[in-house]
């Protein structure tokens, strides 16, 4: 099988491809926004003002994503139990 790619024609941005079937959306900044198609189902994702992601949605569960004051990722929930806290010892607060 071979797969058919279409970037945007005024940078290296992916938009979709073909067999297997998949489309994509980015924001103004290149950050990938939305993914759809596969068998994935859909996948939509919103960034922080330092591009880094905020928040992946799938299904009707937003997963969100804290960082500390060094740009480290240390907090993820999901909505649908506890948040899970890494990279983070016992006593170190979170930012």
């Amino acid at each position: 099988m071979t797969s058919v790619y279409t970037t945007e024609a005024t940078s290296n941005r992916l938009l979709g491809m073909m067999k297997p079937t998949r489309s994509l959306g980015h924001d103004a900044a290149g950050n990938t926004t939305a993914d759809s198609g596969y068998g994935l189902g859909s996948y939509s994702a919103t960034y922080g003002l330092d591009n880094r992601m905020a928040a992946l949605s799938k299904a009707g569960v937003t997963t969100t994503y804290a960082l500390d004051g060094m740009g480290r990722r240390v907090r993820k929930h999901d909505g649908t139990g506890p948040a899970s806290f890494t990279g983070l010892r016992s006593s170190a607060p979170l930012a």
